[in-house]
């Protein structure tokens, strides 16, 4: 049969500010303990041994004081170890196991505690807080959003105009007059495109990380609306939630005249790269005679290149200003790129081309298009 004895330990509160007593001045005034002869340095040095002793139960609080509750070793009457030796070995094992946490330790922590929870109640506390949470917020929220790739979020093409009426109207001025070349010798190999990422194509700071990347790539990244990420080690994109191209070129209903519902393309595949002066164009505008860096360099340039509906930009074909521009959104944003392209590269305009180009850019002056 199994006898099990419990003894209830009580001891008075410490309250951070008496001298714990010795474990001489304690047996002094109050014996040893009945069940063994272990001294009793203290509360904590009880509270401590009876925790960790196995087979025991856990300290508890109680009003006034400590309390553990011991489970005596002394299981059966017929032991032949003594019980004191017994709960000797047990209190040894106890203390082994007990590690590195000493009474001052477990005293500290709880007088550390004591201080930091009243200071949490004060007025400075309070004071502190007000001002330090809103900048904490702010700072995880900075950090929250750097993480995020932000070159890889496309926001898509300007698709209002950008320069004054003034500056649209200078850039006209600059224009030559010239009949249009013929078609002869043209290839579109003669425009490399489709060159790697360089600052000369013009995509900017933001996109020098992608310069593994053709300017295509480039350019799908860049017109991109919502989450659509392009890896710059192997150039692939990637079409998140929302992710796609908004096209804003507009195409015409052949029955009615009017235009057709703008789509909005998620698969990079169903986009078309728009050469919004078309190369067999600037060919008989003067690139015939350029060299073929020069015809790289239209081909590649970031203002003349976006991206598009399939079915607008076959729409157009390769014709120019005279006879093709968007009837959609875009109309007067493309008119600037349009003019810049062939002021830059002194491509030549024919009579037919720069009239249009007068009215349509006048058109979009009225209607408060340019700035």
């Amino acid at each position: 049969m199994k006898f099990t004895q419990t003894v209830t330990r009580s001891y008075p509160q410490y309250d951070g500010t008496t001298r714990l007593p010795s474990s001489a001045s304690w047996r002094r005034e109050n014996g040893s303990s009945g069940l063994d002869n272990r001294p009793v340095h203290s509360a904590a040095h009880e509270l401590i041994r009876d925790t960790t002793t196995p087979g025991t139960a856990p300290a508890r609080r109680v009003r006034g004081g400590f309390t553990s509750s011991v489970e005596s070793p002394c299981h059966t009457a017929r032991s032949s170890t003594s019980c004191a030796e017994r709960h000797t070995r047990q209190s040894h094992t106890g203390r082994a196991a007990a590690g590195s946490l000493t009474p001052d330790k477990f005293i500290g922590a709880r007088l550390g505690s004591s201080i930091f929870v009243k200071w949490l109640s004060s007025r400075t506390a309070r004071r502190v807080l007000a001002v330090c949470a809103p900048i904490v917020l702010a700072v995880v929220v900075a950090v929250g959003c750097s993480a995020v790739d932000k070159s890889g979020t496309g926001s898509g093409p300007a698709n209002a105009a950008t320069v004054s009426g003034k500056d649209i109207t200078d850039l006209l001025g600059q224009l030559v007059d010239a009949p249009e070349e013929s078609m002869e010798g043209y290839s579109r190999e003669k425009f490399p495109h489709w060159d790697t990422n360089k600052p000369e194509h013009g995509f900017g700071a933001d996109f020098t990380q992608y310069s593994k990347c053709t300017s295509r790539d480039v350019m799908m990244l860049r017109d991109a609306k919502g989450s659509v990420k392009l890896d710059p080690k192997t150039c692939e994109l990637t079409v998140g939630r929302g992710g796609g191209w908004q096209d804003q070129y507009g195409v015409l209903d052949s029955k009615t005249g009017k235009l057709k519902p703008y789509k909005f393309i998620t698969d990079p595949a169903g986009v078309d790269a728009e050469h919004i002066v078309p190369l067999a164009e600037a060919w008989r505008s003067g690139a015939n005679k350029r060299d073929e860096d020069t015809r790289r360099r239209i081909a590649n340039d970031a203002v003349n290149l976006i991206a598009s509906d399939p079915s607008a930009n076959r729409s157009k074909g390769d014709q120019d200003a005279a006879n093709y521009l968007p009837p959609g959104n875009f109309r007067c944003g493309y008119l600037e790129h349009y003019v810049k392209i062939k002021v830059k590269y002194a491509l030549n305009v024919d009579p037919a081309e720069h009239t249009a180009l007068r009215n349509a850019v006048a058109d979009c002056v009225s209607r408060g298009e340019f700035k």
